[in-house]
């Protein structure tokens, strides 16, 4: 049996400090770790790193004539699928489906899909738009005609209520698909005019299309699509975020095609710079050539037990300070000076430090985040520790780490060009995502108040005018009832009298035109100069005790003069038999039959009919009877 002998009596001597422990344990795991990685580096981890769903569909074997077979659709899903099995996708791969499959494949995909992290969705087949909607096409459609589309393809609509009744985390829709609408047989490299943008947008969801909408997705000479090959390509660049892959295919895409071919992205910004398709974790720290061996006896590299290193420090100051003294320009050299700064291992003296209180224990952290609302910077975990600086609204901070308790972080912020560090209230804090969000709804409240306010403008100009309007229709009526004073104390003239053989004058304050059958009001002049509008309904309003009259008319009794009788109201100033008649514009009830803003009007004194706007002041004649 083997056992631990003590050689000597110096314990202190014999004692193996924690930090000599920690290289020992690095150079023996990492030989161990290169067995494990070699052996089981795609072992699945989705308890810890969430859960990916993706349906997969390549539809090739097209039977109607005007939708013909595709070549590389099977080759596309196959590898597609390939490639999100190794991201830890579970994947569900299907080929040469008919709508009713197509359409159980989608709906078993929303039910995986339920509360995932991040699903994905990829068509290789025809696609068609009809009146901006779009139709992914299964093998048995016969396309022949639009009417028909609708009813033989599945909308890609379908695809993406799915996903959002799903309430996955992140979505990805991906088609590359052939695409025409006008039925001439020339689909995936023919010019066509694409499919239309999408109509509906799920909360982070990305959509992806293998060119502009518009245009045509080339089917590819090799054995890919020539979209689906800049994805795979992607799938293997340095830059595994969504992002990064689709930087990467569409650099592909438009270079292999002549720029003639671009794919086109919809979706947020911070969903496609947040997704990773590789799944971050300790084997992806190690360098694949150390995980197999950095020399010929399986000796790990330098940058391997300096990785193990690091994850055994656990923040502690003794050992990032020797994290520091081994590697100076380690990968993680930032991180280990932050930790000997924010607890120094001895303070003056010599003294080990006092133990933090609960609330100044941190779990380290290391990211950018946003300040929500304006607040301040503290020495201290408390509300009543000293300000070290002001946080403005939108400014963004570096996170070192959040207290036990999670009430507070402890952040870096620039005050001017200096940088400085202290705890800051957790709920003040958030991330990108969080933050672009709550940008958007203050713009969206921001346009609400200025539609109000314009609103509530518009509303106080309405009142104001209706009220001017109601002041001057009430001065005319004072006016109006001061000319009937004077009118009915005249003495009355109760039998009609003969001016000549055309005209009588019936002493009730109208005359009679004989030749026409008009009545005209005697006074010419009664109501002044007023615009189109207010002068049709002066004479609409003319009744008995106004104007001279006491004829017993009532309101809606009388009216202006027709175009075609304005020449009369020339032969009635001619005549002598009324009163008050001026020699200028009178207007008449008829409007321009296609200026419907202008009406037409007579010049009393040079005998002449206008047409023109509404708006000028001339004077009111009101007639009854006649036409």
């Amino acid at each position: 049996m083997c056992r631990w002998s003590n050689f000597g009596t110096d314990e202190k001597a014999m004692k193996v400090s924690k930090t000599h422990w920690l290289l020992l344990v690095a150079g023996l795991l990492i030989p161990l770790i290169s067995v494990l990685a070699t052996e089981d580096r795609g072992r699945s981890r989705d308890e810890e790193r969430g859960k990916r769903v993706a349906l997969v569909i390549g539809n090739s074997s097209y039977v109607g004539e005007y939708l013909g077979p595709l070549k590389n659709p099977i080759n596309d899903a196959d590898d597609i699928a390939k490639a999100l099995k190794g991201f830890n996708f579970e994947v569900m791969v299907y080929k040469n489906l008919n709508k009713r499959d197509m359409k159980k494949a989608i709906a078993e995909f929303g039910r995986k899909a339920v509360e995932a992290d991040a699903t994905l969705f990829y068509f290789a087949g025809h696609g068609l738009q009809i009146r901006s909607q779009n139709y992914l096409m299964p093998v048995d459609a016969s396309a022949e005609s639009e009417a028909l589309v609708a009813d033989e393809g599945v909308n890609v609509n379908l695809v993406l209520e799915e996903v959002e009744n799903a309430k996955s985390g992140i979505n990805m829709v991906m088609l590359d698909a052939c695409r025409n609408n006008d039925f001439s047989g020339r689909f995936r490299g023919g010019q066509t005019r694409g499919l239309a943008a999408p109509s509906i947008s799920p909360k982070g969801t990305v959509i992806v299309y293998a060119t502009d909408p518009g245009n045509v997705a080339a089917d590819g000479d090799g054995r890919n699509g020539l979209f689906t090959a800049g994805l795979l390509t992607g799938f293997k660049a340095k830059d595994l975020s969504l992002d990064g892959v689709l930087l990467t295919a569409s650099n592909y895409v438009e270079e292999k095609s002549g720029r003639k071919q671009t794919p086109y992205v919809n979706g947020p910004e911070t969903v496609k710079k947040k997704f990773k398709f590789r799944i971050e974790g300790m084997m992806e720290l190690i360098p694949e050539s150390s995980a197999k061996g950095a020399g010929s006896g399986g000796v790990p590299s330098d940058r391997t037990t300096e990785t193990v290193f690091w994850q055994g420090t656990k923040d502690d100051p003794e050992l990032c300070q020797e994290y520091l003294h081994q590697w100076p320009q380690g990968a993680f050299a930032a991180l280990a000076k932050k930790c000997v700064k924010g607890k120094p291992f001895m303070v003056a003296g010599g003294e080990p430090p006092k133990e933090p209180s609960p609330a100044e224990k941190l779990n380290a952290m290391d990211r950018e985040m946003f300040v929500m609302k304006p607040s301040k910077l503290r020495e201290g975990p408390t509300a009543k520790g000293k300000v070290v600086v002001g946080l403005k609204e939108g400014m963004k901070v570096h996170v070192l780490g959040r207290t036990m308790d999670g009430q507070w972080y402890r952040a870096e912020a620039m005050a001017g060009k200096e940088s400085k560090e202290g705890y800051v209230i957790a709920e003040a804090l958030a991330d990108e995502t969080a933050w672009e969000e709550t940008k958007r709804k203050q713009e969206e409240e921001k346009k609400a108040q200025a539609e109000a306010d314009r609103k509530a403008q518009e509303e106080r100009e309405r009142k104001a005018q209706a009220e001017a309007r109601m002041r001057a229709e009430a001065e005319r009526e004072s006016e109006r009832q001061a000319q009937t004073k004077v009118e009915t104390a005249r003495p009355a003239k109760t039998t009609p009298v003969p001016i000549d053989n055309r005209y009588v004058d019936h002493g009730d304050g109208t005359i009679t035109d004989k030749k026409t059958g008009l009545v005209a009001l005697k006074n010419a002049n009664c109501f002044g100069g007023k615009p189109w509008e207010e002068a049709m309904a002066s004479a609409r309003s003319l009744a008995n005790g106004s104007c001279g009259l006491s004829d017993g008319s009532r309101s809606g009794d009388w009216r202006l003069p027709t175009k075609e009788e304005l020449p009369i109201l020339m032969e009635w100033e001619k005549s002598g038999a009324f009163s008050g008649v001026q020699t200028t514009f009178y207007w008449s009830s008829s409007t321009n039959a296609k200026y419907t803003s202008n009406a037409w009007y007579v010049h009393i004194g040079n005998d002449s009919v206008y047409n023109h706007a509404k708006t000028p002041s001339h004077y009111v004649w009101p007639v009854r009877g006649g036409q």
